[in-house]
């Protein structure tokens, strides 16, 4: 999937620089913030189907034809109650910031549309068919940007209050486009049928529960802090956090694009419990950690570049981003033995420890943001990450340990 990514990488980069250059800090805090809320509700869509299509399928390639329309009907119970909640709870914080256009715009895009393509990428992965699973990663991304750039004329007709309209429904555009060719490439692809089968559908539902919550807890864990540095400091330090996020996120792509790569082989290691997919995760950490060290050591001398490419309105970034600069280090443990867990069939445990951390998380931001703005939201997350992992090395050691035969003497 390395190509895709990297052309991802890119096109991200350029609709981010337009975004942030269009709409200003304010707008795009509140863009931001209502975008990590969409984010963590739709991963709750089809309950974990997008990751239960791959373990099923790496594992059984003849399941592909039953686990994809199971996977169908699943998004499409789910996703209309997630989309009333995710309006609900925008409505009850930002109804004075966000219009009920651009509120629902995003929320379609990334609690139905983007659920359906994640689900197609899935089917691919488990086939380890990557070339067309890496080019799934880039198709929503193209027309976004074709959007984005539409944005540079439109800011000079559009009165300020309009363009986050505008670009909500230029969103969602894209990612209906892009869920409509993942149905059609995949039917041609596998000859599969797009029509949802009910039955079963119960047990896919709470088999793929605990991923749900699992993908869920991670994704609010990750963006949550956004969400409430607009509620409870100010949209102008949710867009600033969110630019100097969204890059060092940016250049932590190939690292998880690796990871993603790898989730088939994790799930087949798995069969073989916590030891085997430890041994394989070992192998993959020290290119790894190498490389986020060498991307915390960039940001954190090169910050300054971040005027340059998204304006001088973003001044506070730059000290943003030099406490953000170690989090691709700090991060990596955490989430390697969530993957080990993961794929040795604990998903469980990594949900519970996701879900605590997330809850933690959010408490010592609800603490910290009131006074130290988005610094107090970096310091929660650090503190978070070194919790999450500390714990989930105790329980892959405890785990490992318990399912040892016993040695002989």
């Amino acid at each position: 999937m390395g190509t895709g990514m990297v052309l991802r990488i890119f096109a991200q980069a350029g609709v981010f620089i337009t975004l942030a250059r269009v709409l200003g800090a304010s707008n795009y805090g509140t863009y931001a913030a209502t975008l990590a809320l969409a984010n963590s509700i739709g991963f709750l869509s089809g309950l974990g189907v997008q990751t239960l299509i791959i373990r099923n399928v790496s594992r059984d390639p003849e399941n592909l034809a039953e686990t994809w329309r199971r996977s169908l009907c699943a998004i499409i119970i789910t996703s209309p109650v997630l989309l009333a909640c995710y309006y609900g709870i925008v409505r009850a914080l930002f109804s004075d910031k966000i219009s009920i256009i651009a509120c629902l715009s995003i929320g379609l895009a990334d609690i139905i549309f983007t659920p359906l393509n994640m689900t197609a990428i899935g089917a691919y992965q488990g086939q380890e068919r990557m070339r067309k699973a890496s080019w799934l990663v880039l198709v929503p991304v193209l027309p976004r940007l074709g959007g984005a750039l539409c944005m540079f004329p439109l800011m000079a007709i559009l009165p300020s209050h309009l363009q986050l309209d505008v670009w909500s429904i230029l969103y969602t555009t894209a990612a209906f486009l892009a869920a409509l060719y993942a149905l059609r490439l995949i039917s041609k692809d596998f000859s599969l049928s797009n029509r949802p089968i009910f039955s079963g559908t119960t047990h896919t539902l709470r088999d793929g529960f605990p991923f749900a919550i699992g993908r869920a807890s991670d994704k609010i864990y990750n963006d949550i802090d956004k969400t409430m540095l607009a509620r409870l400091s100010s949209t102008e330090a949710a867009g600033i956090y969110s630019a100097a996020y969204q890059i060092a996120m940016l250049l932590m792509v190939p690292v998880y694009s690796l990871f993603v790569a790898a989730v088939p082989r994790f799930f087949r290691a798995g069969e073989k419990g916590v030891s085997a997919t430890l041994n394989y995760a070992l192998r993959l950490l020290p290119p790894m950690m190498a490389y986020s060290l060498i991307i915390g050591i960039g940001l954190f001398f090169f910050s300054g570049l971040i005027t340059f490419l998204i304006g001088k309105n973003y001044a506070e970034a730059t000290y943003a981003l030099q406490w953000l600069a170690w989090l691709p280090t700090i991060s990596l443990p955490r989430f390697l033995l969530q993957v080990i867990l993961t794929g040795g069939d604990q998903q469980k445990n990594a949900v519970s420890v996701l879900s605590a951390g997330c809850l933690f998380n959010i408490i010592l931001n609800l603490c910290m943001i009131p006074t130290w703005s988005w610094k107090g939201a970096v310091a929660a997350t650090y503190v978070t990450e070194v919790a999450m992992a500390l714990a989930m090395s105790v329980m892959v050691v405890f785990i490992k340990k318990t399912s040892s035969p016993p040695t002989q003497l």
